[in-house]
């Protein structure tokens, strides 16, 4: 979470990558100053760049279509619909529509509009939010307080709680380049690759084989006839597979989960 001025607050993934953070710091200080005095709405970034398979989309409105908020370079514009993860098939659609956009997942808003949100969306959030606000002391909340509301909260994002339900809501669309690197198949696209488009942050040997993301630390890799796959190392756990499949992982930690083996995660 990134405070701002007057109030607001950004809050942005830790898994991007900007091209030129400088534009995306520019853009983020001058619309926080169009957005100060407009408490009411909550901001999506969403544009271009997200190649990332997986996302959302948000549709903007129709015949109701209108600036939000301006600020300097562009303006926000209100949501008409969330459509949470759709198919490959449908993103080809929307995408060829033109009035849909990509999540970045990126917001700003006003902490007040925010906690109005919660309050009405996610209102079990919202009361361990107050519980742990009651407990603070000399202007810091105990971490005691943290650790005993925490475990009672739903286990549900901001995106799917609040903003895809919140009629409060505008986008703006990002101007400089983002991309999602929450999957390893998006990592590859950063890495520096061989001639066959192996991606990798070292040397590795490569023979027939093409187009595969290994990241191993402190042993040789030698890839023999394989293709499209991610080859991931963490010290105590190997995984392989599909680079398309990447984003899986999940089922992985969900299989180690049911299995009793959380030392694992």
């Amino acid at each position: 979470m990134i405070f701002l001025s007057q109030g607001l607050a950004a809050r942005a993934r830790s898994g991007f990558s900007f091209a030129g953070p400088a534009g995306w710091g520019e853009v983020m200080f001058s619309f926080s100053q169009g957005l100060a005095g407009r408490g009411e709405v909550m901001i999506f970034f969403a544009g271009p760049g997200g190649q990332g398979r997986g996302h959302d989309f948000f549709r903007r409105a129709g015949a109701k279509f209108h600036d939000v908020v301006k600020f300097r370079g562009g303006a926000a514009r209100n949501v008409d619909r969330f459509c949470e993860k759709p198919s490959l098939a449908r993103a080809k659609r929307f995408v060829a529509a033109g009035n849909y956009y990509w999540n970045a997942g990126m917001f700003v808003w006003r902490a007040t509009t925010v906690l109005e949100e919660l309050a009405r969306w996610l209102p079990k959030v919202h009361r361990g939010l107050e519980r742990m606000e009651a407990a603070r002391r000399r202007g810091r909340i105990p971490q005691s307080a943290i650790d005993k509301a925490y475990p009672s909260l739903p286990d549900i994002s901001i995106d799917y709680g609040v903003m895809e339900r919140s009629r409060r809501a505008a986008v703006i669309e990002a101007r400089f380049q983002w991309n999602d690197i929450g999957s390893w198949d998006a990592v590859g696209e950063l890495w520096p690759k061989d001639a066959h488009g192996n991606a990798s942050r070292k040397p590795l040997l490569s023979i027939d084989a093409s187009n595969n993301i290994v990241a191993v630390d402190g042993r040789e890799v030698a890839l023999v006839g394989v293709a499209d796959l991610a080859i991931i190392d963490s010290g105590d756990a190997l995984l392989v597979c599909r680079r398309d499949r990447s984003q899986e992982v999940r089922r992985v930690v969900e299989a180690l989960r049911s299995g009793r083996r959380k030392d694992l995660l």
